[in-house]
């Protein structure tokens, strides 16, 4: 890796992301979401506001870049030179290692998703299984990583690829983590995901009896963000194809119920065979393009 100071200007700012943008139109089309961190164009008019001011200062943050043209850090503040049209004196760093994208502001500004270069919503999911699993205090990205690459993960994938319309609790990671333990273990996983859709779209003839009083329960209100473990366990009994015709969900252990307890142990054993497994923790686009 080669650092200088050199003073960026709107022209210079222009080549490396067009290099960058033509690194990411050479990957496969369902790797070029993964290649860059999402774009905040308010960030972007806040450092350009910045720079126009007088108020940028330099400091140890600048441009990383791969070797391979890929920008690794920066974009807000390329694209910042742009919108303000003026040069800035900034740190470049060259010939850097891809795999310190995972690494950048981790605990500041960079999410899960930014750093393990997945959906919002997937790494919500991740997160979910993780703390149900009941083992993780603090979670990494290097945890989550191993669900993203894991039989789990796959899972994850098909669901999120559905991309149906969001509502509240409905859509959320208490309930998906329920719908993946059911895509994952029953024989029956076709069922599971066109109930989870018709649950999420309110085709409430199309329910099953148990989806439909899961359903009703939302639609009270009684039901909170805040009561996650409840939620969980209920989505696992509607969802259950075994319990098609359930009219009433009742929970009254969550901790203990038998449907957390399965649901742990599952996760539990799909993560203890992902440790298991190198290619699980080395994550990466260029790993997997230019093998």
């Amino acid at each position: 890796m080669k650092t200088e100071l050199l003073y960026l200007t709107p022209d210079i700012a222009k080549q490396i992301m067009d290099k960058h943008y033509e690194y990411v139109n050479s990957l496969p089309e369902h790797l070029r979401f993964k290649a860059q961190r999402n774009f905040r164009p308010n960030l972007a008019k806040k450092y350009a506001m910045d720079i126009g001011n007088g108020d940028w200062k330099l400091t140890h943050q600048g441009i990383a870049i791969s070797k391979f043209g890929r920008l690794l850090d920066g974009q807000h503040r390329l694209a910042a030179i742009r919108i303000a049209n003026s040069p800035v004196k900034m740190l470049i760093s060259t010939d850097c290692d891809d795999e310190i994208f995972s690494s950048l502001d981790m605990g500041i500004k960079r999410t899960f998703s930014d750093a393990l270069q997945i959906n919002v919503k997937e790494a919500e999911v991740y997160s979910r299984i993780l703390r149900m699993v009941g083992s993780e205090k603090t979670i990494t990205p290097a945890r989550m990583q191993l669900l993203v690459n894991s039989p789990i993960g796959k899972e994850v994938r098909e669901l999120q690829d559905l991309r149906l319309r969001s509502r509240r609790l409905a859509s959320s990671a208490l309930v998906k983590a329920s719908i993946v333990y059911h895509m994952m273990t029953s024989n029956n996983k076709n069922y599971v995901l066109q109930q989870y859709k018709d649950f999420i779209h309110c085709n409430y003839e199309n329910m099953s009896s148990s989806v439909l009083n899961f359903e009703k329960q939302i639609a009270s209100g009684n039901l909170t963000s805040t009561n996650t473990m409840d939620i969980t366990i209920r989505a696992h009994i509607a969802f259950n194809p075994a319990n098609k015709n359930k009219t009433i969900i009742r929970v009254r252990s969550t901790a203990e119920s038998p449907e957390m307890i399965e649901m742990r142990a599952y996760f539990r054993s799909i993560i203890d065979e992902a440790e298991k497994e190198p290619e699980y923790v080395s994550y990466g686009i260029y790993k997997h393009h230019n093998q």
